[in-house]
């Protein structure tokens, strides 16, 4: 048995059709939503993890930039 990872649109009536399609059949369907993050969550996320840098004025900024 083989295992295939497709991407389908479920607000699309194709998308719909298909996975009514597939359930019909038998086939096992797993359903993954992804909710892709926005700037500003991402950026909480970056601030939260530490993966932000901090710079005291606009000279230190562009010096590690190397500009």
């Amino acid at each position: 048995m083989a295992t295939y990872t497709i991407t389908v649109n479920e607000r699309t009536n194709g998308g719909k059709a298909l996975m009514a399609y597939l359930r019909d059949l038998g086939v096992l369907v797993e359903s993954r939503k992804t909710v892709k993050k926005s700037s500003y969550m991402q950026s909480k996320e970056d601030v939260r993890k530490g993966n932000v840098e901090s710079f005291a004025n606009s000279e230190d900024l562009f010096q590690s930039l190397g500009i």
